[in-house]
């Protein structure tokens, strides 16, 4: 071989070392933690950060100053909503679980304590509804596991109740009491019935009663979009007084009944608004229906 070419390879072979070696310093390198540790050169893919106990209670749901957050744990359909602190709940037939029969006895032998508007005097009243002749806290407290039962059978008794004044009534109007209570089928199939109802019953009444909701008295229907459902409602018209001027009552209240189905159980839920009230009323109640969550 010639003198020329031998210095030729020699040359190739020695920038060939050089380069693996320099190619090899940087793989090592790159190979190496910062305390020497050989690791996995794989490519690095981002993931989802891991949420930290402390982290996920930031994100529960926190009521604004003023108000408290109701958590109806119902068996069927789990759902809350906010309502003003100083507001009554009642929830013990929430659904959560089967009541007993003297849980039962117990909740039909509520009585309130509470300040007559028109009065102004200290009085104390049931809260159940007479459906088995009974109408004191001492015919509660001698019923029988069967009547307390019957009670139960013939009236439905909402699941929760929130009311803005400091008594719960179920056998009478408060107007400012609002009721939940979770049904079996469709709302559609529901609301239908009660439109059905409501014409039957009419043909009997005036044609303007304010009582049943007959003639111009007739309550209106509409749907809206709440907690991202299709939702029927039914507002109810207003009584006048003598002056013609609106009169809020029991037989022309002004309230709502709001129909939200949820499909996948077969079930829904029906929110009743007993009355219109007072622009603040309204306002508490507005926040109740934008905060309300369906589980």
């Amino acid at each position: 071989m010639k003198k020329e070419n031998i210095i030729k390879v020699v040359v190739i072979a020695i920038v060939v070392a050089v380069t693996g070696g320099i190619l090899g310093f940087k793989f090592t390198q790159r190979a190496q933690s910062p305390t020497g540790q050989v690791v996995d050169a794989q490519p690095i893919v981002q993931t989802k950060p891991v949420v930290t106990d402390s982290e996920k209670q930031a994100n529960v749901q926190v009521a604004k100053a003023g108000y408290k957050i109701v958590e109806v744990k119902n068996s069927e359909v789990p759902f809350s909503f906010e309502v003003p602190e100083k507001w009554m709940t009642e929830t013990r037939n929430s659904g959560e679980k089967q009541l007993s029969v003297e849980e039962m006895r117990d909740f039909l032998g509520t009585q309130y304590t509470y300040t007559d508007p028109d009065s102004g005097k200290t009085q104390s009243a049931p809260a159940y509804s007479d459906g088995v002749g009974t109408h004191s806290t001492q015919d509660i407290k001698a019923a029988t596991a069967k009547e307390i039962q019957q009670s139960f059978k013939l009236y439905y008794y909402p699941n929760v109740s929130v009311s803005a004044v400091d008594y719960i009534w179920y056998g009478e109007f408060n107007a400012s009491q609002i009721d939940f209570r979770v049904e079996d089928g469709l709302a559609g199939d529901i609301v239908n019935n009660v439109k059905t109802g409501e014409k039957e019953q009419c043909k009997n009444e005036p044609i303007d009663s304010n009582l049943y909701g007959c003639g111009n008295s007739a309550p209106k229907w509409e749907k809206i979009m709440i907690a991202g459902k299709n939702v029927y409602v039914e507002t109810f018209s207003t009584d006048r007084d003598e002056k013609g001027n609106e009169l809020i009552g029991k037989g022309g209240s002004g309230g709502k009944t709001y129909y939200i189905e949820t499909p996948s159980v077969n079930k829904t839920l029906i929110i009743k608004k007993q009355a219109r009230g007072d622009s603040q009323f309204e306002k508490d109640f507005d926040n109740l229906i934008q905060t309300l969550k369906i589980n």
